[in-house]
């Protein structure tokens, strides 16, 4: 479902710019368009927001330019999604080629244990970790549901605290801290106390 409203939403929903200028004319022309049909004239046609959510974007900005309908896509469609399964929802060759690594695996920060429950679906042996596991990590956890019912509350102390054979086993990260903060991350330290031999990184761009 998500994949056709993707397809069905104009690209520029999904770009954000440093600054105005850096709008192409093309995107400007869409934006235009979509401001004119809206009909109201007091919503401005680009919006400044705090954060790149919905931008292949570097994270050192402050603020972002955004159109307004970026913000109500974003409100009403992507962060409840992402609420109710996982920011990077696993592709079947994504599952595919960790499956064919033939390895049990570890999963550091899994949020809601959707790349686990579908890993475990295919026959992979995974432990799940996360700081904040919905249902019991209060108010800091960022998804409404389990995908699993044995996610193991901890960081990477409690990795290598009780997974025995965490040296046989490959480090699932998905969605790590960006470059710009690799050397202060969970990631970081993660990667750093990991004694296996496989990593496995699921990313979009830098991030």
């Amino acid at each position: 479902a998500l994949q056709t409203v993707l397809e069905k939403a104009p690209r520029v929903f999904l770009k954000a710019w440093k600054k105005i200028d850096d709008v192409s004319e093309h995107d400007r022309i869409i934006a235009q368009e979509l401001h004119d049909r809206g009909g109201d004239e007091s919503i401005p046609l680009f919006a400044r927001l705090p954060e790149p959510y919905v931008a292949r974007a570097s994270p050192k900005s402050k603020a972002w330019f955004v159109l307004p309908e970026t913000h109500r896509f974003n409100t009403l469609l992507m962060r409840p999604l992402q609420r109710a399964f996982s920011n990077a929802v696993p592709l079947l060759p994504a599952i595919d080629a960790i499956v064919d690594l033939r390895v049990p695996v570890v999963e550091m920060g899994c949020g809601s244990g959707l790349w686990a429950r579908m890993l475990r679906d295919r026959g992979v042996d995974v432990i799940a970790l996360d700081l904040y596991p919905p249902g019991v990590g209060g108010d800091e956890s960022i998804f409404d549901q389990a995908h699993i019912p044995d996610i193991q509350r901890g960081g990477t102390t409690q990795m290598v605290e009780t997974v025995s054979d965490l040296s046989e086993r490959a480090l699932l990260l998905c969605w790590p801290f960006d470059e710009d903060d690799c050397q202060r991350g969970w990631d970081f330290e993660a990667i750093s106390l990991f004694t296996g031999d496989v990593l496995i990184y699921v990313g979009d761009w830098k991030g």
